[in-house]
């Protein structure tokens, strides 16, 4: 008998639900009042293996997509902070469809949800305290992602709405050091919050 991603989520999503996940199918979401966890089971084109994509949205700041979260509708590609769940080295187009690695997968995902999605839903935590020092110019940092001004946008806003005034305005200005003049909404987006800062 073939294997289908339902005979996998089967032995998964009991271990999702044992964190809090709410959902069915290939969409599961966990939230509370400051922030959301998405988790996405994405099919590949060629129909062998799968793809584990995880989100997390903090509720006070806008999405990926300059919209408002909604914790009972956002979709994983629409989260600030994103990151794909690593199958087993020798599989790394993905994850086939095998209820004999369905351990594995859900193992795995317990270090990630331990490791990454705690600590970003975690209000205070990593994601406010982070300062421009914090992120490394080569490797970035390796919870809260890259050196670059669409990310640093983010943790402006994040401060802002935390009411770290003085924190915004540097991220934005390191952004904007570093933001590529034809991005003109970017550059608009950053200097709304220095001017906010500023108020």
């Amino acid at each position: 008998m073939s294997v289908v991603l339902k005979d996998v989520l089967a032995v998964v999503a009991p271990r999702l639900r044992a964190h809090g996940y709410k959902g069915s199918g290939q969409n599961y979401r966990l939230a509370d009042e400051n922030a959301v966890s998405v988790l996405n089971f994405q099919k590949s084109s060629g129909g062998e293996r799968f793809y584990v994509n995880v989100g997390v949205q903090p509720l006070f700041v806008p999405t990926e997509g300059e919209s408002t979260p909604d914790a009972k509708k956002i979709k994983e590609p629409e989260c600030i902070f994103r990151t794909r769940l690593k199958p087993p080295q020798n599989l790394m187009a993905g994850w086939p469809y095998s209820v004999d690695l369905a351990e594995q997968l859900a193992a795995n995902f317990d270090d990630l949800f331990a490791t990454f999605v705690q600590p970003l839903m975690t209000i205070p935590g990593p994601v406010t305290e982070a300062s421009v020092g914090d992120f490394d110019e080569q490797t970035g940092h390796p919870l809260l992602g890259a050196r670059h001004a669409r990310n640093f946008l983010h943790f402006a806003r994040i401060s802002l709405a935390r009411g770290n005034t003085e924190r915004a305005t540097e991220f934005s200005q390191a952004a904007i050091d570093i933001c590529p003049e034809r991005a003109s909404t970017l550059l608009h987006h950053l200097k709304d919050v220095i001017a906010r800062a500023s108020l």
